[in-house]
């Protein structure tokens, strides 16, 4: 299991470099200087996998990342249970830090991850790994639309499911306006609700 985890977080790494320079020329192609697109596909580098990798794989993909996640996350809960028992020491030995704020303040961090509260789909990695790409296209003045527009282009680069199709089920088509829509819900709302959480927590 520990083993299956390991080789998920090495095709990460090995896909980001191996698109780096793809990614590079994408953002210089929607209008962005060179340091800015290097930028942006920094904030790629969890990501990119998942645009490669098919849905089906996707979902199956999520179940093991969530496990291994999942259970780092019960022991680093467990050993930062066990050093607050130590805070009065800790207050000795650095007293200029609030102990008590730090242990509440790492404690919510871990018991609100998103893997405790949410269940497994084949895209909820790639909702998280798109997060920074978000929040970088809106530090550059990018509003809801513009963002939806370029990950629209990125998904469509990548050949990511039905994106850049056009196609109809029993009662509705299916295209370019529909799958922007599902950009806009799934991944732009929750990225910048998520950038909202962490600014009111750590007053960014």
């Amino acid at each position: 299991m520990k083993r299956e985890r390991i080789n998920i977080v090495n095709k990460v790494k090995k896909s980001f470099q191996s698109n780096r320079q793809r990614l590079i020329e994408f953002f210089q192609n929607q209008d962005f200087d060179i340091q800015q697109a290097e930028e942006l596909t920094s904030s790629m580098r969890n990501a990119v996998y998942f645009l490669e990798t098919h849905e089906y794989e996707r979902a199956d993909i999520e179940i093991e990342i969530r496990k291994g996640i999942r259970e780092g996350l019960k022991e680093e809960i467990k050993e930062l249970k066990s050093l607050a028992k130590h805070t009065s020491t800790l207050k000795k030995l650095v007293p200029d830090f609030n102990w008590e704020e730090i242990f509440e303040l790492q404690m919510h961090q871990y018991e609100s991850h998103k893997f405790f509260k949410t269940r497994a789909g084949k895209n909820k990695s790639l909702e998280m790994a798109l997060e920074p790409l978000f929040w970088r296209l809106q530090k550059f003045g990018k509003g809801q639309t513009k963002q939806v527009d370029i990950v629209y282009r990125l998904f469509v680069e990548y050949d990511l499911d039905d994106y850049g199709q056009e196609y109809s089920t029993k009662d509705v088509l299916i295209g370019e306006k529909e799958q922007k829509e599902r950009i806009r819900i799934h991944f732009q709302q929750k990225a910048v609700k998520e950038r909202k959480k962490y600014s009111e927590l750590f007053g960014w």
